[in-house]
């Protein structure tokens, strides 16, 4: 009875899951294309580049989509048992809701389980293959697309127009082409009436065969050219002329280049990386303590310290300088400048180095808990929604939509006001971090404690009596 109840239980969940997961995904990806389509399309890019961007996005989206999904198919699945007075059924056979919860708990966990590993393991290589794809994608220059009229000068060191293209998309009319060679000062003008334009079979050529034209050519290499600006005009009656498009391919950027980004690594590769910023600030702070312990004891005669027009801290020790030829004052003063100069310069670039060490090391423990986290995260999510399904008692897609649509923004805020004051030093990295599932675990405490006591805790009319009869009370 039980197993065929728990199967029942399971069964309610995972079609809802899969639905809502899938739609979060198909959203979140909507979302990626309107902010990139302007950047992506026009590129010229093959269908599997495309694809390949997709699919590695898609991939980076899981962390963001997962926790709504559960959000909306919990509320969606115990939503519709409770409408259907599953639940009640159930309750009523002596099973109380924590063996309701049960089962789909342990479903709950496994996906967890896995999403820490996807995190771990696949996350940080398909951050460091969409990103790297990203660049190539966003700097390559567009496709190549000549239009009437318009100059076109992706080509280096051309700039094209063509003043009409006949039906065959090959033979054009009034052709311009501005040639820049050598130096930014030159610049040819060659002019024809009419002519061809074709791609070679690989697409890595451009021909051009111009007819009935003229060229202008300034002769900017002649010594006397900046007083009679000298300039050569030939015509021709064919000219052919080729140019090279393999500047417009997609350049395939080193990947090493982001791997350092502390989104593109696991759980191993963010220890080594602490234990080695850990490493290099202990490293800096004993050098500088080391280097430091020469100007502890200066002279066994007392000393002050007197600030110079240049702004340079200097010992100045009348005694001492009284023992010394008064010819060498100079040298001996600014031999201190100097050194207080250098010991000022290592002071700021070991603080320098330790503030950009400091930064790089709160982004690998933050990234290391946000691992963890999500995993957390989910399970909290479905132990607030769940036992809310119970309490609504409405399915489909219609309140559990708007519900988690809101408490995901909620968890969206409230997770982002703590990661931003852990990564600033405000709270405690741990704290920060960790702050969404602290606001969220007595929440879940909460909604559990009153669906297992079938409180009515979004039944209007529960509320509209109390307002009623409040309202006599103060009107007596």
């Amino acid at each position: 009875m039980i197993k065929k109840i728990h199967l029942r239980l399971i069964k309610a969940l995972i079609g809802p899951f899969i639905a809502s997961f899938a739609i979060t995904m198909f959203l979140f990806l909507m979302h990626f294309l309107w902010l990139y389509i302007d950047e992506i399309i026009g590129k010229g890019l093959s269908s599997w580049v495309f694809i390949k961007l997709l699919m590695l996005t898609t991939a980076s989206l899981v962390p963001m989509a997962l926790p709504l999904a559960v959000l909306l198919s919990a509320l969606m699945a115990y939503g519709d048992l409770a409408e259907h007075f599953e639940i009640v059924a159930i309750k009523s056979s002596g099973i109380s809701l924590l063996k309701t919860l049960l089962p789909n708990f342990i479903f709950i966990t496994f996906i967890a389980i896995g999403a820490f590993f996807f995190v771990n393991y696949v996350i940080p290589r398909a951050n460091l293959e969409s990103k790297s794809l990203l660049w190539d994608v966003r700097n390559k220059k567009p496709a190549f697309n000549i239009e009437e009229g318009v100059f076109y000068d992706d080509i280096e060191g051309y700039s094209i127009k063509v003043g009409k293209k006949l039906a065959d998309d090959e033979s054009i009319e009034d052709i311009i082409i501005y040639e820049q060679k050598y130096t930014s000062e030159q610049i040819n003008v060659i002019k024809a009436k009419s002519g061809r334009m074709y791609l070679s079979a690989n697409k890595k050529l451009l021909y051009f065969t111009l007819n009935n034209g003229i060229r202008y050519e300034e002769m900017t290499d002649q010594a006397n050219y900046s007083t009679n600006n000298q300039s050569n005009t030939t015509s021709f009656e064919k000219q052919e002329m080729v140019f090279d498009l393999s500047a417009l391919d997609l350049k395939k950027t080193e990947k090493e280049l982001f791997k350092g980004d502390y989104r593109m690594q696991g759980l191993n590769d963010l220890n080594a990386n602490i234990d080695s910023t850990e490493k290099d600030i202990e490293e800096r702070n004993n050098f500088q303590k080391d280097y430091m312990k020469s100007y502890y004891r200066v002279f066994d005669t007392a000393v002050t310290f007197v600030t110079i027009p240049d702004s340079m801290t200097i010992i100045k020790d009348t005694g001492f300088l009284s023992r010394i030829p008064v010819s060498v004052h100079a040298q001996v003063i600014m031999a201190v400048q100097n050194s207080l100069r250098m010991q000022r310069d290592i002071c700021e670039n070991t603080i320098n180095a330790n503030k950009e060490n400091e930064a790089n090391r709160i982004l690998y423990l933050s990234e290391r808990h946000k691992k963890v986290t999500l995993s957390v995260l989910i399970l909290i999510l479905f132990l607030i929604a769940a036992p809310l399904g119970t309490i609504i008692r409405k399915g489909g897609l219609g309140m559990p939509l708007v519900i988690s649509v809101v408490m995901f923004i909620i968890y969206y805020v409230v997770n982002l006001i703590g990661e931003k004051m852990a990564k600033e030093g405000v709270w405690n990295l741990t704290f920060g971090m960790w702050f969404a599932i602290v606001v969220f675990a007595p929440i879940a405490i909460f909604i559990y404690y009153k669906a297992a006591i079938d409180s009515a805790l979004f039944d209007a009319d529960v509320y509209k009596k109390f307002f009623r009869k409040l309202k006599l009370k103060i009107g007596k």
